[in-house]
């Protein structure tokens, strides 16, 4: 699944390559991921200029001039294809795009993608969007502190993997995030102190920048290969059960949390409350006494 780092990959390329330039034609040959009817829909599109393209959450919007916006989920993948004037096109894609020079791309989507086409009053009641948090990637330290004090009962995972907490990462990159921060990812975000949360962001920054300086999980818009084949030097410790932790040597182990499961190093990222080593202890409740029973000290 597209995460923060593709998706950044995608809406810089996208933007250099699309904005300016106006919508001649529009095509979708699949109408189960549209929130409209198609006939309505490329009617809208074609005409209209691309004003610029951005990302939210894990969504890539596209500005559209007159105002409307044209918005893209890939779901659990897909491949966007920008292709130059006679170019050969993609045996299968669900929407094309054709713009004035005779270039365009296509989007295939791998799994459930979604193409959605907002006017300016439906962008701010549009279900996936409009409740969506900010990108990790521009709240500063302080504001990852007053997040967390929001949820106190929310888990360490929870603040980075809740899009309404923060919006771009999913369960790809958490594992390293977590890592790198030396968090467990069931620890309560109350037990938190203050320099964990900035030790949490600043392993944000670090793990998302490196692996958009890597080139991402997925091909980008020009179709250049990311790391998909390549994973193991994509990640620090995700996906790598029973490998050796590359800071203290031990056994990276699956473990489950939530629906989902997540990889950790059992020594560097202790279940610790607020700097005490494991969980508190469970006390065992006291049974009642007999009559005439002695307690022995």
């Amino acid at each position: 699944m597209a995460e923060l780092p593709e998706l950044t990959i995608l809406q810089k390329q996208m933007h250099e390559a699309l904005a300016g330039k106006r919508i001649t034609l529009a095509e979708i040959t699949q109408p189960k991921c549209l929130n409209v009817p198609v006939k309505k829909a490329t009617t809208i599109l074609v005409g209209r200029s691309i004003a610029s393209v951005i990302r939210k959450g894990k969504w890539l919007c596209l500005n559209l001039d007159p105002e409307h916006y044209l918005l893209l989920n890939p779901g659990m993948g897909a491949d966007l294809w920008h292709y130059r004037k006679g170019t050969q096109l993609p045996a299968k894609y669900q929407l094309r795009i054709e713009l004035t020079n005779g270039s365009g791309f296509t989007c295939r989507f791998w799994w459930f993608g979604h193409v959605h086409l907002l006017s300016p009053q439906q962008r701010s009641k549009h279900r996936q969007t409009a409740h969506i948090g900010p990108s990790p990637m521009d709240v500063t330290s302080q504001q990852l502190i007053e997040v967390a004090r929001r949820y106190p009962r929310s888990t360490v995972k929870s603040l980075i993997v809740d899009q309404e907490k923060l919006a771009g990462i999913g369960n790809a990159y958490a594992h390293d995030v977590m890592w790198k921060a030396g968090l467990h990812p069931q620890r309560q975000l109350a037990s938190l102190l203050d320099e964990e949360i900035i030790r949490y962001h600043g392993a944000i920054r670090y793990v998302m920048q490196r692996a958009i300086d890597k080139g991402g999980l997925e091909k980008d818009f020009h179709q250049q290969q990311g790391n998909l084949d390549n994973v193991h030097e994509l990640f620090l410790i995700g996906y790598k059960e029973g490998k050796p932790c590359p800071q203290c040597q031990t056994s990276i182990k699956k473990i489950r949390t939530g629906g989902t499961a997540t990889f950790i190093c059992p020594t560097c990222q202790l279940n610790q409350s607020a700097g005490k080593t494991g969980p508190a202890p469970r006390r065992r409740a006291m049974k009642p006494k007999k009559r005439g029973q002695q307690v022995h000290k």
